[in-house]
């Protein structure tokens, strides 16, 4: 009997602590990070993957899966919720081609990153796309739970290592100016 709110606001803070899981993981590691913050695209395909998120929860807080048949539901029509959140997810996989274009030709790190981030996102629309056509399967909809999951962890993963240099980079980029490989995307 839980408000729908609720049950987002929920899954949405999950979201945030894996956020602050891949950091903190990504920290750890034997090669101290430094985070300079120098791709604003990788930042703006997080803001569209998490937009993606918030409208995805909308859709199951309207939708048929929102919890038994008596519960509260956000009061929206399905089809609109979710052709507004098939939109932020195409937004989301335009943006993610333009990254791909912009360095097509640049030797970065997180290049095999962002491939990952597109096959799980195409996977995860083909999923959606799959079940909003066949009356929302109570297993696709763990599927693409699942999947949404997967997705924010490989967002997380993009944003941080788009946005950090090793220490070693750094003495490159202060010895040589600002013509290390790693000052190549801006």
């Amino acid at each position: 009997d839980l408000h729908p709110a609720l049950v987002q606001s929920h899954f949405l803070l999950a979201m945030l602590s894996i956020s602050f899981g891949v950091v903190a993981f990504r920290r750890s590691g034997p090669i101290p990070l430094r985070f300079v913050g120098r791709d604003r695209c990788t930042l703006a395909l997080a803001a569209l993957t998490g937009a993606a998120l918030v409208t995805g929860t909308v859709v199951t807080g309207t939708g048929p899966h929102a919890g038994e048949e008596d519960v509260r539901r956000f009061g929206f029509d399905i089809s609109t919720v979710a052709q507004v959140h098939s939109v932020t997810v195409l937004i989301a996989i335009a943006a993610s081609l333009v990254i791909a274009w912009r360095i097509r030709s640049s030797p970065v790190s997180w290049s095999s990153t962002l491939s990952a981030w597109m096959f799980v996102a195409f996977v995860q629309g083909g999923v959606g796309y799959v079940q909003y056509f066949n009356d929302v399967p109570e297993v696709l909809v763990g599927v693409h739970l699942a999947l949404a999951t997967g997705l924010w962890v490989v967002t997380m993963w993009l944003v941080v290592s788009s946005q950090s240099q090793t220490s070693g980079e750094y003495a490159a980029r202060d010895h040589h100016g600002d013509r290390s490989p790693a000052a190549v995307v801006r």
